[in-house]
C-alpha cells in the first residue's frame, strides 16, 4: 500500500526529504535540458556523454532513496548499486512497486515530459547554431 506524503509524520526531516526529492526531480529535468544542448554542440564530446549519465543515474538513485526513506524504509544493502547502474528500468520497477498501477503512469509521464524538455532545447539550439553559422544542418543526415 503507497503512503501519500500527507499521511506521514511531517517532522523536520521528513519535510526536508520531501524538498530535496523535489529538488531531485527539477535537477533530472535540468539535466535532460542540458543533454539537449550538449548533443547538438558538442555532439562527439565523451566527457559530456560520461558525466551526463553519471548525473542521470545518481540523481534517480538519490531521488528513489529520499522517496523510501520517507515511507520510513531503507534501500537493503545492494539495491542502491543496482539502481544506480539500471535507473530508467528500475524507476519503472520502483514506481510500480510503491505506487501500483499509477507508477506505470507517473514513469511514462515523466519519460514523456523528459524526452520533450531534451527535444525543446535540442531543436532550437540546432536552429540557432545553424543560423550563427557554426553547424550546417543540411550536412547532418
Amino acid at each position: 500500500m503507497h503512503v501519500t506524503d500527507s499521511a506521514l509524520p511531517h517532522d523536520e526531516t521528513t519535510a526536508n526529504r520531501i524538498q530535496t526529492r523535489r529538488w531531485c526531480v527539477i535537477l533530472l529535468y535540468t539535466l535532460a535540458a542540458f543533454w539537449g544542448v550538449a548533443q547538438i554542440a558538442s555532439p562527439n564530446n565523451v566527457f559530456l556523454y560520461y558525466l551526463s549519465a553519471l548525473l542521470f543515474a545518481g540523481t534517480a538513485t538519490c531521488w528513489a532513496s529520499l522517496d523510501f526513506r520517507i515511507q520510513g524504509r531503507r534501500f537493503p544493502g545492494i539495491v542502491p548499486l543496482i539502481y544506480f547502474l539500471t535507473w530508467p528500468a528500475a524507476t519503472l520497477a520502483y514506481l510500480v512497486y510503491t505506487r501500483g498501477f499509477r507508477g506505470l503512469g507517473y514513469w511514462a509521464l515523466h519519460a514523456l515530459g523528459l524526452v520533450a524538455i531534451l527535444m525543446f532545447t535540442f531543436v532550437p539550439s540546432a536552429l540557432l547554431l545553424d543560423w550563427l553559422g557554426w553547424i550546417n544542418l543540411d550536412e547532418i543526415q
